[in-house]
């Protein structure tokens, strides 16, 4: 199968786990911005089918792009600028992450790390489903921090409370796994 077809199956799994990325391509209409950086992803997955694609959107203030206010107060953009992506597969994790840059049609694409499941070292739930995430606020869905051999660290999902129910079962069916895949 063709990359691009393989980045619209993988845009159509983010949006199933993701609520912000569903989002974004919804609501938004960043679909055409946001299209191209998969391309990287779905060429190093090959043919894996993810177990797990979560994708986030935030408001973040770039360095060489800060604005502020007459007050001399930041002022952050009032639409998503940065995006980052995991994409879990049977042996590997993708990380990427870039910028949403203000007037431009496109993403600009800042690091992507592949790393090796069988290279986990250590697995750390954070935090479970229905354990208070903040005053007021009830976890719906695991955060889990994972360690590499190397000392590299990557916590799952990329955002709190941006899973949906097809999300929320991935990441707690990969749980174990990640357990299984330490390695001695």
């Amino acid at each position: 199968m063709e990359t691009s077809a393989r980045s619209t199956e993988l845009n159509d799994q983010l949006k199933a786990h993701s609520l912000s990325w569903a989002g974004a391509i919804d609501s938004l209409g960043y679909e055409p911005r946001l299209a191209p950086i998969l391309d990287e992803p779905t060429a190093i997955i090959g043919d894996e089918v993810p177990a797990l694609a979560s994708g986030s959107l935030s408001h973040n203030v770039d360095h060489g792009q800060r604005e502020f206010d007459d007050s001399g107060d930041l002022i952050f953009p009032d639409q998503p600028n940065l995006y980052d992506v995991i994409v879990v597969t049977d042996r590997l994790f993708i990380l990427t992450w870039g910028h949403l840059r203000k007037g431009s049609a496109s993403a600009e694409r800042e690091l992507t790390t592949v790393r090796a499941r069988k290279n986990i070292s250590q697995v750390t739930i954070e935090i479970t489903p229905g354990q208070e995430r903040y005053p007021g606020g009830i976890a719906t869905h695991h955060d889990v921090s994972l360690t590499f051999v190397d000392g590299s660290k990557l916590k799952i999902p990329n955002a709190e409370e941006d899973l949906t129910p097809a999300g929320i079962a991935a990441l707690s069916a990969l749980i174990p796994e990640f357990y299984a895949d330490m390695s001695a």
